[in-house]
């Protein structure tokens, strides 16, 4: 937990106390709102400058529209307005795109609309066909966004939500590191408050399946595909694996950013555990 929390950064507080929103108001957005939502979406970054991803934005959907959009856990999730960010580039393109992704999560909280992820693993090509993007694009979940429903109702939806699949706690700082945590020496004073950002990320079935190394004062981020459960197919669970890995790559950059701090992701794929095989090397963090 973070000392003084009400102390930290306006934009590190508002990171650390999204929660996924499953129940919206049913009117649309206002034209003004709406187009603040277009405007934020352009400041989202990728880590590559040339691998930027797209928002489909997609509003009041008729039902075998939303029963595509949204799947199974998702039809229990009502808003006029959805976005599917996707790419057309294939190197690392799920990295990026939940890089991106969490970007645009923030920045719609930012603006005081709620937002959930809707896994898209098992319907991407109907995905694909139903909105009209190219059958080599890559995306890996839907986004539901809007203005959130009456808090007593919220807590309420996101309880049942939570034991409807299986959600579990986060998991205390010292299982992030991949080996032991490191000294503090050679890090900028707020370095647990950024990785304390990084264990409240999301990720699908809440496996959090990152790892960090330290190296000479910098961090390897690993990501592990046997994190999530049985119940996903080897396929399944490596795209979420990779996805997840930028979802938290974005949020330690953001909350770096909130404490003005200047941090680098560099995608890195070299670094190897010997004993940990199946944790997947994904990008080098760097204090600047």
């Amino acid at each position: 937990m973070i000392k003084d929390f009400e102390t930290t950064p306006e934009q590190y507080r508002t990171l650390l106390a999204r929660t996924s929103c499953r129940k919206f108001d049913s009117p649309p957005l206002d034209e003004t709102t709406y187009n603040k939502v277009l405007d934020t979406l352009k400041f989202v970054k990728p880590i590559q400058a040339d691998n930027q991803a797209g928002f489909l934005m997609l509003n009041e959907l008729n039902k075998s529209q939303l029963a595509v959009a949204q799947g199974t856990y998702g039809r229990f999730i009502v808003s006029p307005h959805l976005m599917i960010p996707y790419t057309e580039k294939s190197s690392d393109s799920l990295v990026e795109l939940g890089f991106q992704s969490q970007q645009a999560v923030i920045k719609l909280e930012e603006l005081g609309l709620g937002s959930c992820y809707v896994g898209a693993h098992n319907r991407v090509h109907k995905l694909q066909q139903e909105f009209g993007l190219s059958e080599t694009s890559h995306l890996a979940a839907v986004l539901i966004y809007g203005k959130p429903a009456p808090s007593q109702q919220q807590k309420n939806i996101n309880q049942s939500y939570r034991t409807l699949i299986g959600s579990r706690k986060r998991k205390p700082i010292e299982q992030i590191f991949a080996e032991s945590i490191p000294s503090a020496t050679a890090l900028p004073p707020q370095w647990e408050a950024i990785l304390e950002a990084g264990r409240w990320a999301p990720s699908a079935t809440n496996a959090q399946p990152w790892r960090l190394l330290p190296i000479d004062g910098e961090f390897q981020l690993f990501t592990n595909p046997a994190a999530y459960p049985i119940i996903l197919n080897a396929g399944s669970k490596l795209m979420y694996a990779l996805y997840d890995a930028g979802i938290i790559m974005a949020n330690i950059l953001i909350a770096a950013q909130a404490f003005g701090i200047h941090v680098r992701w560099t995608l890195q794929h070299e670094t190897r555990i010997p004993n940990q095989k199946s944790l997947i090397p994904i990008a080098r963090l760097s204090f600047e």
